[in-house]
């Protein structure tokens, strides 16, 4: 059983109303470049996302070219449709960092920015040691991976508050503790 999938048992064992996420039309895999998010998102969101897909070393025109399938949240909150990111260990890198500097500075977010900046401090020796090799289209380098993990976090950080109306609920959970992050996700939900 994955993480998330701990989390969400013992947290709705807590009385927490989340469920399994499902994909999402409004989070799709071309990111800032589709036609849904060039429409309905505000222009400042698509700058941004822009920005930081070029500062995190992503290829524009490999991500336009992209299957166009839907991203899922982790968890979803069954009574508002809130998502719910449960961040293991590979969401405390430095393309994390990197993402994290470019949010717009105007926008209130559903996590403590500087949290998250202390625990990539803490923990992103081990976390750049995740998915070293491994690459996607749209960041055809070797750690390409991490840098497509940021910017999809990043995406669902940015368009959440526009498509749902809220923003993104995010429990770090760097040290795999789902007992502890499944604690901490029913008291943010109660």
């Amino acid at each position: 059983m994955g993480l998330e999938a701990a989390v969400l048992l013992e947290a709705r064992a807590l009385g927490a109303s989340a469920i399994a996420g499902a994909p999402l039309p409004w989070l799709p895999s071309r990111g800032h470049l589709d036609p849904v998010v060039q429409r309905d998102a505000p222009a400042e969101v698509v700058e941004a996302l822009d920005e930081l897909h070029a500062a995190l070393g992503g290829n524009r025109s490999a991500l336009a070219r992209k299957a166009a399938t839907s991203l899922q949240p982790d968890l979803v909150v069954a009574s508002s449709g809130q998502l719910v990111e449960i961040d293991e260990i590979q969401h405390f890198t430095a393309a994390r960092l990197t993402s994290l500097s470019l949010y717009p500075s105007r926008l209130s977010f559903g996590f403590s920015i500087d949290q998250y900046r202390s625990l990539i401090d803490t923990w992103k020796a081990k976390a750049n040691a995740v998915f070293t090799r491994r690459w996607s289209p749209d960041f055809d380098f070797v750690g390409g991976r991490r840098a497509q993990r940021a910017y999809y976090d990043a995406l669902k950080d940015l368009l959440a508050p526009t498509f749902t109306g809220m923003p993104v609920l995010r429990i770090p959970v760097p040290d795999g503790d789902a007992h502890r992050a499944a604690h901490v996700l029913a008291a943010r939900l109660s």
